[in-house]
């Protein structure tokens, strides 16, 4: 009390106070285990010391301290972003960057975050914002090194380590869903530090919380009504720590598009083919107006273009094929919509596909496709009904009649098939009744011959001239020929008719001079 010194007297032991001593507190050396640490500060010189376990600590008279800190372990999925309280700069330790894997901060260096190793996949980006604005896309499908990552990536998805004053730019989109599918959990749209945040998150809501500073309670007023358990209230505590810290990393991009579809949050964008379903309303040349559902594909080709001229990629695509196809169907009548529809939204992509509009964006459209129309107005829709059933039944009838002449053309097919086989058979039935009487025909004249050979030489010792054989030889044959017609004439029915040369008669007539 005299010089108003203070002193520590450090334990095991007894303590016997001066004449002019009293007694301040008495409190609990501070045990550090093998990985913590605590941030020790003089009230009388402003110095800071870090002291690391595992160790026992008495602080001076004049020292305070905070809460006992658990090292960080740097891995590599896991870095420290920390900042000089000296300079106010911000540093991110990674594993590569330092020769140790416990990190501990120096007496002028706090903890602004731990921070995971984020992720992404080949068919995905991300865009990151650093302090200047400036706009930098990580895409899982390029080579390259990244932030905190001792080697590269080979392009089959890349990883990386939030940079110091850096955040991941959050866009909210809109989303043109089938309304025929089901509802889908709220995270499968989300990006995946907000999947992170739900699942850490209670199943109940909690009021808010009320805290009492009273070290021997086993239950922490909430209000006058309820209370809780301590580890729900430090759960909770947790949660509210991590969204905080969540939404530290994160800057949503300004948009003014309004738009009454539902909206999705994406921070990882996906590069591959995506679809939008549509349900609008158009109008033909004659003023009847239908209803168009159908889907459109189309595919981000350049993010950086695409996040210099929209906030809202697909908004824009189903606002786009909407004008487009209103435009196409606005210059048809009902009747030619109904017959060629497909040709009226094919004519619509090919218009549109080239446009300066998907380039500007960094977009590509890759279809659109029509999957049923319906008419708005009742008369309208009895009218449609009865060209549709007139349709179905020309399009019956014409299918009847192309049935009956494929059956008349195979009946017709299968005749020139038959009447072909049958011009086949009879030619080589001629060609051998040919050859059939050319063989008959050579037997038989080789017998006559050699009748007559041997008739001839018969006749050599009778007769020396060859004339004189030949006239015996023709009169022999005319008498054969005589008795054959004698034989037919008396066994059958057939009459003779004889001519004047046949009986040698000849008729004179004098008065005319001739003979007949």
């Amino acid at each position: 009390v005299l010089t108003a010194e203070l002193r520590v007297v450090e334990g095991p032991g007894l303590v016997f106070p001066g004449a002019y001593e009293d007694v301040i507190s008495v409190k609990s050396k501070i045990f550090l285990e093998v990985d913590q640490y605590i941030r020790i500060t003089n009230n009388r010189t402003g110095d800071e010391r870090i002291v690391q376990g595992p160790t026992v600590v008495t602080p001076e008279a004049t020292e305070v301290w905070g809460d006992i800190q658990e090292v960080v372990y740097l891995t590599a999925g896991q870095a420290v972003l920390y900042r000089n309280r000296w300079t106010g700069d911000q540093t991110l330790e990674t594993v590569c960057s330092t020769s140790s894997q416990i990190w501990v901060p120096s007496a002028l260096q706090e903890v602004v975050d731990v921070r995971e190793l984020i992720y992404v996949l080949p068919h995905e980006a991300m865009v990151i914002r650093d302090v200047n604005g400036i706009m930098t896309v990580y895409n899982g499908a390029v080579a390259g090194t990244m932030e905190g990552q001792c080697q590269a990536s080979t392009g089959n998805g890349r990883a990386f380590f939030l940079p110091a004053y850096s955040k991941i730019l959050r866009m909210t989109w809109s989303s043109y869903r089938n309304p025929n599918e089901e509802a889908t959990d709220d995270t499968s749209t989300t990006d995946n530090s907000t999947r992170r945040l739900s699942d850490v998150q209670p199943k109940k809501s909690l009021p808010p919380l009320a805290w009492h500073e009273d070290e021997n309670a086993d239950y922490l007023d909430r209000d006058i009504v309820s209370k809780r358990p301590i580890k729900d209230m430090v759960y909770e505590f947790n949660r509210h720590t991590l969204a905080r810290r969540l939404e530290s990393i994160y800057v949503d991009q300004v948009s003014n598009i309004v738009s009454s579809a539902p909206k999705t949050t994406v921070t990882n964008i996906d590069l591959r083919t995506q679809k939008a379903f549509f349900s609008f309303q158009v109008q033909t040349s004659d003023n009847v107006r239908l209803l168009l559902n159908g889907t459109i594909f189309w595919q981000i080709m350049d993010v950086s273009k695409m996040i210099q001229k929209t906030a809202d990629p697909v908004n824009d695509v189903w606002f786009k094929c909407r004008s487009v196809l209103n435009a196409a169907v606005s210059t048809a009548t009902l009747s030619v919509f109904i017959s060629s529809f497909n040709d009226i939204v094919e004519y619509a992509f090919h218009s549109t596909q080239t446009a300066a509009f998907w380039s500007e964006r960094g977009l590509e459209l890759q279809s659109i496709e029509v999957t049923g129309y319906s008419p708005i107005d009742e008369e309208t829709a009895a009218t449609l009904q009865s060209m549709i059933r007139q349709n179905v039944q020309r399009i019956n009838d014409l299918q009847i009649q192309e049935t009956d002449n494929d059956v008349a053309a195979a009946a017709l097919k299968a005749d020139i098939s038959l009447e072909a086989s049958m011009y086949e058979l009879y030619t080589q039935q001629a060609a051998n009744n040919l050859i059939v009487s050319e063989t008959e025909g050579a037997v038989k004249g080789g017998r006559e011959a050699q009748v007559v050979v041997a008739y001839f030489d018969g006749l050599n010792a009778t007769f020396d001239s060859l004339e004189d054989r030949y006239d015996l030889f023709v009169q022999h044959k005319k008498l054969e020929a005589a008795e054959t017609d004698m034989q037919q004439l008396t066994s059958g029915n057939a009459t003779l008719f004889f001519a004047p040369k046949d009986m040698n008669l000849y008729l004179q007539m004098p008065k005319y001079g001739v003979d007949l």
